[in-house]
């Protein structure tokens, strides 16, 4: 679907690739989250039941500074805003690995998250800016999926005094100094959205849309955020859980792409509920498969296609129930949320060698959330019988 390019403002390839890196270097942690929190509790440092407290800090920090991020462009030079916030990762990255309690870590952790979601926004505001916001969230997602997939391979190869976990972060540290090289080239104005007019209020049917994609992508995160101890208990080591991580995050790879192609061709709201439903019964076999590895295998590849499969088929829904765009500027807001707090309702219903509790509690929310979107199914209809257009093509 291409918006017309009288209501959008794009970016030079240049400058929309520098904004895009920026988003892959704040999102490139939520891959790597299994495997360091993983590590942090088989080192001791925290407790099993802290990882989901430890992922929701973050990601919570991160929808905040997202936020925090869409405003400050508006007001300051963009690329100051991402160079300091680069700077800031950097920092606290590197801070993470001196944390000897887990309430040091938690705090350093968010902090890291507030400094990640800033560099987040500079994609999200380029990608709103865009005339053609679907290829480019498609673009934008595979290539986050393509950078996490390489960290998360090459994780287990990394070590600092002693500890791999303690790479990972150091890594992250030295990321985040290196992408100075490119967020000096954020435009200054990135923040200008004045091109699309006022704001409108967001109607019910898009509420109802985020809430689910919310709480599916909540489900997804938790089950990710506890793959690393599942494997772990399953007696895998941390070079085949880097190997099984790296895998699902390939997988994402081809979903996106097919996902880009059949959303503007097939729009609506089945394809979406069929990839929720069959995340359910993902998890549902990851509880069941045991120590057989043919069937984790199967399931780790079949969970990474279906992560961001059903992304660009939600834009197309958003877009179609709100012309203006005003809502699916929410939809990373929604899905950094929810996927903050299902890991945190995971950490509470998790104890020490038992995290199946967390798969199915990410099974069952996978599965409310195919009703929950099927909800606004009566109020398209209804926007079609009033005779309400949908976005352009």
């Amino acid at each position: 679907m291409t918006i017309g390019v009288e209501t959008a403002s794009p970016l030079s390839g240049v400058r929309m690739l520098a904004c895009l890196l920026c988003g892959c270097l704040g999102m490139l942690v939520l891959g790597l989250q299994p495997l360091l929190f993983g590590g942090l509790a088989r080192e001791g440092a925290i407790p099993t039941a802290w990882i989901g407290g430890l992922a929701a800090a973050e990601r919570v920090t991160m929808a905040l500074g997202s936020l925090a991020g869409l405003s400050l462009m508006r007001r300051l030079r963009g690329s100051r805003v991402a160079v300091l916030a680069a700077l800031g990762m950097s920092i606290t990255n590197f801070a993470t690995i001196a944390g000897h309690t887990p309430t040091a870590l938690l705090c350093l952790r968010g902090l890291a998250g507030f400094s990640e979601g800033i560099l987040v926004s500079a994609a999200l505001i380029a990608i709103g800016r865009d005339a053609d916001p679907e290829r480019r969230t498609a673009q934008f997602l595979a290539l986050q999926t393509a950078t996490q997939a390489a960290a998360a391979f090459g994780l287990p190869g990394l070590s600092f005094g002693g500890s791999v976990t303690q790479g990972g972060f150091v890594a992250l540290a030295a990321l985040g100094f290196l992408g100075l090289t490119f967020t000096r080239l954020v435009p200054h104005d990135v923040g200008d959205m004045s091109q699309f007019g006022p704001r409108r209020r967001v109607d019910t049917a898009s509420w109802i849309a985020l809430a689910a994609t919310g709480l599916f992508m909540g489900a997804l995160v938790c089950g990710w955020s506890f793959l690393g101890q599942a494997l772990y208990y399953r007696g895998f080591d941390s070079s085949a859980q880097g190997a099984m991580m790296a895998a699902c995050l390939a997988a994402q790879l081809p979903g996106v792409a097919l996902a880009a192609y059949l959303a503007p061709r097939f729009p609506g709201i089945s394809p979406i509920a069929g990839t929720w439903l069959l995340v359910a019964l993902i998890l549902q076999s990851l509880i069941a498969a045991g120590h057989s590895p043919a069937i984790i295998w199967i399931c780790m590849f079949a969970y990474g296609f279906a992560w961001l499969f059903s992304l660009p088929f939600l834009t197309g829904v958003l877009i179609r129930l709100d012309p203006t765009r005003q809502s699916s500027m929410y939809l990373s807001s929604s899905i950094l949320l929810g996927s903050a707090l299902m890991p945190l309702v995971g950490a509470i219903v998790t104890s020490e060698g038992n995290v199946d509790t967390a798969l199915a509690l990410a099974r069952n929310a996978a599965g409310i959330s195919v009703l929950l979107i099927g909800l606004i199914l009566p109020l398209i209809w209804r926007r079609r019988e009033a005779g309400i257009p949908p976005a352009q093509k």
